[in-house]
């Protein structure tokens, strides 16, 4: 039997799924409601690159 451990809060907030937006905003088409999505990570800034995965740090 396996047991699904509860996710942080932080886990949940990790990627904001469509349907979320689309509670948020109905009125809005597919396509602004993509662009809403694929820019909350940049203004939330967890588009930040990992610096031990892009070669920067030593």
């Amino acid at each position: 039997m396996t047991v699904a451990l509860p996710r942080s809060p932080r886990a949940r907030r990790e990627r904001i799924p469509l349907p979320a937006v689309r509670i948020l905003h109905p009125a809005w088409d597919d396509t602004v409601v993509q662009a809403e999505v694929d820019r909350i990570p940049a203004e939330t800034g967890r588009a930040v690159p990992d610096p031990m995965q892009s070669g920067q740090l030593i």
